[in-house]
């Protein structure tokens, strides 16, 4: 006997919605971003293991799957191509869509473990950066600005396996003058109709665990979302996840890994229109958690290479700034074009941005100062 599988890919866990059973994967989520995961110390390719986390112990006929609204493209593709090995008929839909329909909310708030995305007519992005507090300030402000009406009914997606993320949904909730939902499990169901608003000084009312018919679930139609990191620029963007670092990065250009060659291993992300115009990011261990625990070490590897290839690498600031963020700052020249290097510290994990252009090109400067603003490090 066939039967319809609903699946739940992220954000924190893959769980199968069906088949009478719920089932709860997480290590394969760690891997989704590599094309070779480790399981009990054996390598395993990723599509392999997301097929067997998605796949259902009866005959499956169709498969839909329910995902974060901010997961970029690349997963999304992934992921339906690890269902389509289960069955010919895939369908991805985005959690807001769901939520947004299963309880008549306006704005959809999701929390997960790197950061919070706020979607009304399009998905903006809030990185889980500093204090709880502070981010459910940035994250109210982000819902304030998505719709005109300072009432508009608020649903918050807090998962159970986001760490932290029903304190942070309380926080936000607190913030939210309106009608405000809090959901920590799908499916859900839709809230009781004409609620009660909840007194002054506390005019917002959270409901527990709420729960949406699966039928709805699969019923969904199909969204496309982009995520819009930061208005400054004009590409939708989203968030790359790469080893221990998140940055915001145009949404539509292509992402590759280099490890061979001169220079550190590093993830380029080009643009589409133009390849010579290169975001450049590469990560290492720093020695403690602050600025000033790379800034000798860089200094003294660059005095090294300029030994060697004199003038290529030069204006190196220690006490630089970028994005309004406090970094060691240098050029990078090479024939035809140079990069512009932003180097910063979080959580002892050295981050490195580099902007490439052209000679007199500032083509780039928007997505580089949202690179910058947003790179923070993960896990």
């Amino acid at each position: 006997m066939t039967h319809r599988a609903v699946i739940e890919a992220g954000p924190a866990t893959i769980r199968r919605l069906c088949c009478g059973a719920t089932e709860a994967t997480e290590s394969v989520l760690e891997w989704i971003d590599d094309p070779v995961a480790l399981v009990d110390g054996r390598p395993v390719a990723t599509g392999e293991l997301l097929r067997s986390a998605l796949a259902c112990p009866a005959d499956v006929a169709s498969v839909r799957i329910i995902h974060p609204s901010w997961w970029p493209a690349r997963r999304l593709r992934l992921v339906s191509a690890a269902a389509r090995e289960l069955a010919d008929d895939v369908v991805v839909r985005p959690r807001s869509q769901l939520l947004r329909n299963a309880v008549k909310a306006a704005v959809v708030v999701e929390i997960a473990p790197q950061l919070v995305a706020v979607t009304a007519d399009d998905t903006v992005a809030e990185p889980r950066i500093g204090p709880p507090e502070q981010v459910a300030e940035a994250v109210a402000r982000r819902v304030a600005a998505a719709v005109r009406d300072r009432d508009a009914p608020v649903v918050i997606d807090a998962p159970a396996g986001v760490g932290g993320a029903q304190a942070l949904a309380g926080m936000i909730a607190q913030r939210l003058p309106g009608e405000v939902s809090v959901v920590d499990e799908l499916p859900v169901k839709r809230p009781s109709p004409n609620p009660v608003k909840a007194p002054e000084p506390a005019p917002v009312r959270t409901r527990g665990r709420l729960r949406v018919p699966l039928a709805t679930a699969a019923a969904l139609s199909v969204v496309a979302v982009g995520l819009r990191a930061h208005p400054g620029t004009t590409d939708p963007s989203t968030n790359l996840l790469e080893g221990r670092v998140a940055v915001q990065v145009p949404a539509d250009w292509p992402v590759r890994r280099v490890t061979a060659g001169p220079g550190s291993a590093r993830v380029e992300v080009a643009s589409p229109g133009d390849p010579h115009l290169i975001l450049h990011i590469t990560q290492a261990p720093a020695a403690g958690d602050t600025l000033d625990a790379v800034v000798e070490p860089l200094q003294r590897a660059l005095e090294l290479a300029d030994a060697e290839a004199p003038g290529v690498f030069v204006g190196f600031d220690p006490d630089g700034l970028s994005a309004g963020r406090k970094a060691v700052t240098y050029r990078e020249n090479r024939d035809g074009h140079h990069v512009d290097w932003a180097v910063l510290v979080d959580q002892a994990v050295r981050i490195g941005i580099g902007c490439q252009s052209g000679p007199d090109d500032d083509a780039l400067r928007l997505v580089c100062e949202q690179a910058v603003r947003s790179a923070h490090a993960v896990g």
